[in-house]
């Protein structure tokens, strides 16, 4: 049974199951599959007005831990999981309930009387999840485009921190009943000649954990995978548009806009409703969250082209300290181990040791543009003064009362920060020195794999964030842009970027003077005031 055989099957489970309303699938709504069912998605079979009901899943049928692990055996395996699986136990239990169904599954287990096993129809292959899964990813490849940056770095803290300590936690559990939680089914273990062995158990385990982390719904601690919902691709609410057009709540039928559905059976349910009209033929599509394009890609493995055109959007950044700042006098050692507990010899030892965080990049930035100086922002800038430019008396001061000399090094220490930024660049790109539109081009090809498109639109957010702040501090500092006599120069920066905020993807040209350039006509009309002055002089 292909994906959309299996869809349909579910559907007409669901319905004989609640045949009073308990289930609702609109008409309106239909399952597109592409690749002999292999890819899916949910389109309007026909126009959709706002606010109409388009699902209602009553909750006993969302694929959770508290369902599927409901025997007495398998209850105490579950609390064994929350108790020792770590911050992510509750994603573990949901993973380790995925795989007992798909062992069932595999054994031909009646669809017909165990509806979880047709749900486990529905999900995509391995080989589909290995192109959109970062826990099938290679690392060598993605360190090749993301190289040393704090880019590669969140990438590899979710493999390392997460996905194999996760698996070290649960295995030893779940190998003395290996055969009920193996799916020797999946294309990785059919080549295995022990089909209940420990790299068996390990490659139904990230099949597994990857549905989780893509597609399940509800709190951190409560997951669950809500069976045809998890079907519909989405995009993040910080996109301002109308790409999103159809919304997710949860609660009893009163709950859906305009009171439509009373649910009869008083069954705790899932509802999806059009937030607007929606044209025949478009595609559903959910709000994730107001998720980042490296939050993105982190989470479904990939990184939409259209999000890449709003102004607002920028990505958490990670920065390391040029080795060059690290300094070797015992004072300013002193000053800065008292003061801001700086791991020095980390910093120092340590490529990887984060120099500092930026995270909610987007209000960090605003703030700063009103003003209003960060405390990490602060505490990088205190730290360049102390390292790099304060004298002895200062530092002898600082020592004595913690006060940092702030006035005086103001131009030289946002020379600092710039310079800061650049190694960020740097790093980012390594020996290639690449830009936002080589990025997005290469991405575009027809031959580039999934996980590479991913990377590269993410890698593109992440050097215009790390862009965006050089810009401020450049004005700030009055620092020009490198021009292209610099053979040291990057050449992310030699072009210049929007005159109101740095960003030099996407790039628009002012129609007048053919010289400003602005990421946005929002920007253009904002910058419109000042500009006008100079247009076309």
């Amino acid at each position: 049974m292909n994906r959309g055989d299996a869809v349909k099957a579910l559907a007409e489970s669901l319905k004989t199951t609640y045949p009073n309303g308990g289930f609702i699938l609109s008409p309106s709504v239909e399952f597109s599959s592409a690749y002999g069912g292999r890819e899916l998605s949910v389109v309007a079979k026909s126009r959709i007005k706002k606010d109409e009901v388009l699902f209602v899943i009553p909750r006993p049928v969302r694929l959770s831990a508290n369902h599927v692990l409901a025997s007495e055996s398998l209850q105490v395996l579950h609390q064994l999981i929350l108790k020792h699986c770590g911050f992510c136990a509750s994603q573990v239990a949901l993973a380790v309930a995925i795989m007992h169904v798909l062992s069932k599954k595999d054994k031909g287990a009646d669809s017909s009387v165990d509806s979880f096993v047709l749900q486990a129809a529905t999900w995509p292959s391995e080989s589909c999840m290995k192109e959109t899964s970062i826990f099938y990813w290679d690392d060598s490849k993605v360190r090749s485009v993301a190289n040393q940056s704090g880019l590669y770095v969140t990438f590899e803290r979710h493999i390392s921190l997460m996905l194999r300590p996760s698996f070290e936690d649960v295995s030893k559990m779940l190998m003395q009943t290996p055969d009920i939680f193996i799916d020797s089914s999946l294309p990785s273990n059919q080549k295995l000649d022990n089909k209940l062995s420990k790299e068996a158990l390990w490659n139904t385990f990230v099949y597994a954990f990857s549905l989780v982390w893509s597609r399940s719904h509800g709190t951190h601690d409560n997951p669950s995978i809500v069976p045809l919902l998890e079907l519909c691709n989405g995009h993040s609410q910080i996109v301002k548009g109308d790409e999103i057009n159809v919304e997710f709540a949860s609660g009893n039928g009163s709950f859906l806009p305009g009171g439509r559905f009373v649910n009869e059976i008083d069954h705790p349910c899932s509802g999806v409703f059009a937030n607007r009209d929606i044209a025949e033929g478009e595609e559903l599509i959910l709000s994730y969250g107001p998720v980042s394009p490296v939050q993105f890609m982190i989470k479904y493995g990939a990184v939409p082209e259209t999000f890449l055109s709003y102004r607002d959007i920028t990505s958490d950044i990670t920065l390391f300290c040029d080795p060059s700042f690290i300094p070797e006098d015992p004072k300013r050692v002193k000053c800065l181990e008292k003061n801001y507990e700086f791991p020095l010899n980390d910093l120092k030892t340590n490529p990887e040791c984060p120099f500092a965080e930026i995270v909610d990049n987007r209000s960090l930035l605003e703030m700063y543009q009103y003003g209003k100086e960060p405390d990490v922002i602060r505490k990088m800038r205190h730290f360049l003064i102390l390292s790099k430019l304060a004298n002895d008396s200062e530092l002898e001061r600082n020592l004595k009362t913690g006060r940092v000399p702030e006035g005086r090094y103001h131009f030289q220490v946002m020379g600092l920060m710039i310079k800061l930024i650049d190694h960020n660049l740097k790093l980012l790109t390594g020996d290639k020195n690449e830009t936002s539109k080589n990025d997005v081009e290469r991405a575009k090809k027809p031959d580039t794999p999934v996980w590479e498109k991913a990377v590269l639109m993410a890698r593109v957010s992440y050097r215009e964030s790390l862009i965006m702040w050089r810009h401020e501090f450049s004005k700030l500092g009055n620092v020009p842009l490198p021009d292209g006599t610099d053979e040291d120069a990057l050449a992310c920066l030699v072009n210049g970027g929007c005159s109101r905020c740095g960003r030099t993807y996407p790039s628009l040209l002012c129609s007048r003077c053919k010289k400003v350039k602005y990421c946005c006509r929002e920007h253009q009309r904002i910058d419109w005031k000042d500009h006008k002055l100079q247009c076309c002089k």
